[in-house]
């Protein structure tokens, strides 16, 4: 079920990473799980460049550790861009 991931890198004008797991799920209890494996992946093995290669839960434990003044910020959106 959970076994075999693949990765691959399409090359946009941002490079993105796209995961995915090969499945034949047939039911709902079924996606539920591996909804619930792929979201612990992503968020506790996958590293991410803009995260200084740490995993989601290790930044949020790094950013955890520094003073307000401190904590960077980060843009998620920008909807004032034209390009988009």
């Amino acid at each position: 079920m959970f076994g075999e991931w693949i990765c691959r890198t399409m090359e946009r004008p941002a490079k993105r990473i796209i995961l995915y797991q090969q499945s034949s799920t047939k039911n709902v209890k079924n996606l539920t799980e591996e909804i619930k494996q792929i979201t612990y992946f992503y968020n506790n093995e996958r590293k991410q460049e803009q995260l200084g290669w740490q995993t989601p839960v290790q930044y949020e434990t790094y950013i955890g550790t520094l003073s307000e003044k401190q904590k960077p910020v980060k843009r998620l959106y920008n909807f004032e861009d034209p390009k988009r």
